[in-house]
């Protein structure tokens, strides 16, 4: 929508003319604003050739600044500087819950004209030009030879938001370079409603703000690029690690990297991704996942790859907010609407699972997951597998749908044994039947079994998953986005699965930052069937009160209906982090360390 305003700015600067006042310049198409300024115009010449008057001043160090309706903050020890009339377009979003709701305004772009010599002269004539440049065509913003209005306002600087909360003033547009401002650069510290008589546009009168001026310098760097300005880390309960970029501009991103169990050793890694991190440009994320990827020669493995993931994800998430879309968005869009997911019961010793599947089928879910076994030795009794047949049948028999996780508990012997029992039962999937380190069993054990092998939460690459697709081993892919170098490789991996006609499931029992991730990813992907979500899971209970809700200022983004969970559609990775939560419970928050199980004989068994 076309806008026009007033803007005046205060700082630490002598109160310096930038321009004098204009003859009036041709006719423009007539209308009642125009009208009123020749008037107006035409008395102060009478005026002044009646009493012999100065010639026309532009000292604004007796301008008296405005009233709105609701007072705003005075700027007490400042001098005035500039008063300039903005002419450009103001955007509005129609991001609403109705078709009837009132667009939003979210930014705008504007040429700004001087008019400090009119509000030190004439006062009454300013406040009639944002009406009359209302009717004006719209200028190109790169021509700076034009003015504005009746009285030939010379150009001043632009207008324009950096990010979708940040409005930059650039004051370096004028012809004569000694009046040049530099670039202000705004924080909102007050607003009030326009007062009568304001510009009104399609949905009435733009809102009076008062912007705290911040460093220039530390919004965008010489070349106007924004870059990454610092990299923080929250270890924070149960046993989630998050990330925090910031950049330039102020604006943030935020990621995960939650490796359980071995956390400090991704923080260090982090702290030393640091060094380069910063400086870099924030928009280029291909660039900078190579950057780490290939300029460190040691590359991979789960505690690299982690801090990675988030450090990408925190940066799709900053990117994403800056152009005011979802992630999903920037890879491609939707090719759904929803996304399935699934929740957990039992613990790393299953019992009372049926009471669990009524509680969870209660609260919306469809599907659930729990571990198939308690720790099992190399080769254990074959009655070790009963309970696991009898949780299965309990549990469907509730009406959900079960994938089972053998969590790489097993060894061969036993994985050949479970499965053949299971088989008739129709579990959704099996899990880490065997660890993937054992590639040619897994082979062997797809090709003995008819249910849905899934592996991949100990994979962090497209080169780990390739040699299990080319040899046909996997029907279900989980890649965790906080361990599998976040929303870039998790998407490669994906894309990679759908060539070999395989599923992808993101592995997920972790935090809220790195759910709405693998959501994002989950809503641009042809081939995803399904999401682990950790919403009160045992590990989290165990911990006390924080889950994934804790965490996010929203709580209703991850709400459950008829096993689903809705787009994210907010802009960045669609979920606003509670910072304050986190830095508080972070503060409080020791290592957490992975559980041990062992033997009769007190040998080690898998956790």
């Amino acid at each position: 929508m076309k806008t026009a305003f007033l803007a005046l700015a205060a700082g630490l600067l002598p109160s310096t003319p930038l321009a004098s006042a204009a003859p009036l310049s041709s006719p423009f198409t007539w209308s009642p604003a125009l009208a009123s300024y020749y008037s107006v115009v035409a008395a102060h010449i009478k005026d002044a050739r009646a009493s012999q008057a100065s010639p026309a001043s532009c000292d604004l160090s007796s301008v008296t600044l405005p009233t709105a309706p609701t007072p705003l903050p005075s700027p007490d020890g400042l001098s005035l500087s500039l008063v300039a009339v903005g002419h450009g377009i103001q955007n509005y979003t129609c991001a609403n819950s109705t078709a009837q709701a009132t667009p939003a305004a979210i930014g705008a772009v504007a040429r700004l004209y001087n008019a400090s010599c009119l509000a030190a002269s004439y006062p009454d004539l300013l406040t009639m030009i944002p009406n009359i440049a209302l009717t004006l065509p719209e200028i190109s913003i790169s021509d700076s030879s034009a003015t504005l209005g009746p009285s030939s306002i010379a150009l001043s600087g632009h207008h324009f938001f950096s990010t979708k909360t940040t409005p930059v003033f650039e004051l370096d547009s004028a012809p004569d370079q000694s009046s040049h401002l530099g670039i202000v650069v705004g924080a909102k510290g007050a607003n009030s409603t326009a007062p009568p008589g304001s510009p009104q546009g399609q949905y009435g009168a733009v809102p009076w703000l008062y912007l705290t001026a911040t460093n220039a310098s530390e919004i965008v760097s010489a070349e106007g690029v924004i870059r990454i300005k610092s990299l923080e880390y929250f270890r924070v309960k149960p046993r989630w690690l998050f990330v925090k970029l910031t950049d330039t501009s102020g604006a943030t991103g935020w990621g995960e990297a939650t490796l359980e169990g071995h956390d400090r050793a991704v923080c260090g890694t982090l702290d030393e991704m640091s060094e380069r991190l910063v400086g870099q440009v924030a928009d280029e994320i291909e660039h900078i996942w190579q950057l780490f990827w290939r300029l460190g020669f040691y590359r991979g493995g789960a505690v690299f790859m982690s801090a990675l993931s988030g450090v990408d994800i925190a940066l799709w998430d900053l990117k994403a907010r800056r152009l005011g879309v979802p992630v999903y968005q920037l890879l491609g869009g939707r090719v759904r609407d929803r996304v399935a997911v699934y929740g957990w019961i039992g613990g790393d010793r299953p019992a009372d699972v049926e009471t669990a599947a009524r509680r969870r089928a209660a609260q919306g879910w469809t599907c659930v997951k729990m571990n198939a076994t308690e720790d099992v030795g190399w080769l254990d009794s074959p009655a070790a597998l009963d309970a696991t047949v009898d949780r299965l049948k309990a549990v469907k028999a509730v009406g959900l749908d079960v994938g089972l996780d053998f969590h790489g508990r097993l060894h061969k012997a036993m994985a050949k044994q479970l499965a053949a029992r299971l088989e008739p039962h129709r579990p959704l999937f099996i899990e880490e039947p065997l660890l993937v380190e054992h590639a040619e069993a897994l082979k062997q054990l797809s090709s003995l079994t008819t249910i849905p092998i899934a592996f991949g939460e100990r994979l962090y690459t497209r080169w780990d998953v390739k040699r299990f697709l080319e040899d046909a081993t996997v029907d279900i892919l989980q890649p965790d986005i906080a361990h599998a170098g976040g929303i870039s490789e998790t998407k490669k991996i994906a894309t990679l699965a759908e060539a070999y006609d395989v599923a992808i499931a993101p592995h997920c029992p972790l935090g809220p930052i790195a759910l709405a991730a693998s959501m994002q990813v989950a809503l641009s992907t042809p081939n995803f069937v399904i999401q682990e979500m950790s919403l009160g899971m045992h590990y989290n209970v165990e911990a006390g009160e924080e889950d994934i809700l804790t965490y996010v200022k929203d709580k209703s983004v991850f709400d459950i209906d008829k096993g689903y969970v809705k787009a994210l559609d907010g802009p960045g990775l669609g979920i606003e982090v509670d910072e304050e939560a986190v830095r508080r419970i972070s503060s409080e928050t020791g290592f957490w360390q992975c559980k041990e199980f062992y033997g009769p004989d007190k040998s080690i068994r898998e956790w």
